[in-house]
């Protein structure tokens, strides 16, 4: 119990400096965190602004190129016009906040000579996801991936050999995939 006007003021004063300290580590712990967000974004985010960069550098740009974002990793596939709109797009998707990496497989090629997404693409695609879905030994979401001009370009984020292992035999089940390039986010 509180005796005298000094007791008063001594508990006040050690209650206020308790409250002022916890706030202090609050402050502090979402300095922390709004530091690590803008070191990073989210893969979504990150899509939604390379969309929107590829479309500010031409129109239609987002049909003739596709891309993957996986833990800041973006993998661009398709097609450009030009050797400057391909530096273009490089140097504007590194330029996103959160991109940690850009894998660049975009190809120089004159609009009237450009054949690699078509529906075949397609088929091939909903046949690999229905047998990644089917297979117990492949996790499906730990593998983005994308099929341009009878290639495959995949992202994946696993350190499991024999999970990689059952994705590259479930591919080679897919007559039509030329080749495979695969691109792993785990880091040791």
């Amino acid at each position: 119990m509180i005796k005298s006007i000094f007791q008063l003021r001594y508990f006040l004063g050690i209650s206020c400096m308790l409250c002022l300290s916890a706030c202090e580590h609050l402050k502090q712990d979402a300095k922390s965190v709004e530091a690590s967000y803008q070191k990073s974004a989210s893969d979504t985010v990150i899509y939604t602004n390379v969309v929107q960069v590829l479309q500010n550098i031409r129109r239609d740009l987002p049909s003739e190129a596709r891309l993957i974002v996986l833990q800041g990793r973006v993998l661009l596939v398709g097609y450009v016009e030009s050797a400057q709109e391909h530096i273009d797009v490089v140097n504007a998707v590194w330029k996103i906040k959160g991109v940690q990496e850009v894998i660049d497989h975009l190809e120089h090629v004159p609009t009237n000579e450009k054949t690699g997404f078509d529906i075949k693409n397609t088929f091939v695609k909903t046949q690999l996801d229905t047998l990644f879905l089917t297979n117990s030994a492949v996790h499906y979401g730990n593998f983005q991936y994308v099929i341009f001009k009878k290639n495959l370009y995949v992202l994946a984020r696993t350190s499991s050999e024999a999970e990689k292992e059952a994705f590259y035999t479930i591919v080679k089940k897919t007559p039509t995939i030329q080749k495979v390039f695969f691109y792993s986010t785990y880091k040791q």
